[in-house]
């Protein structure tokens, strides 16, 4: 049985940058431009000088990407 301690909430875990693109397939440019455009999800600051995007929120992002392309749109 695990223990509570080495559980991990996959939809609580936060990645970076070049993880967000090995997630998502979307590279750095393409990310920035959705972000501005309000098409992609903004990432939540992790310190001064880094950021980073919650699972759950690019799990929901692909979810509402691959219901566009059942609809055909």
């Amino acid at each position: 049985m695990a223990n509570r301690e080495s559980h991990i909430d996959l939809h609580r875990m936060v990645l970076r940058g070049r993880a967000v693109e090995a997630y998502t397939g979307i590279p750095a440019s393409s990310r920035h431009r959705a972000i501005a455009e309000g098409s992609f999800p903004k990432p939540i600051p992790l310190g001064r000088r880094s950021v980073g995007w919650l699972v759950s929120e690019l799990d929901a992002w692909l979810a509402a990407r691959v219901e566009q392309r059942r609809k055909g749109k």
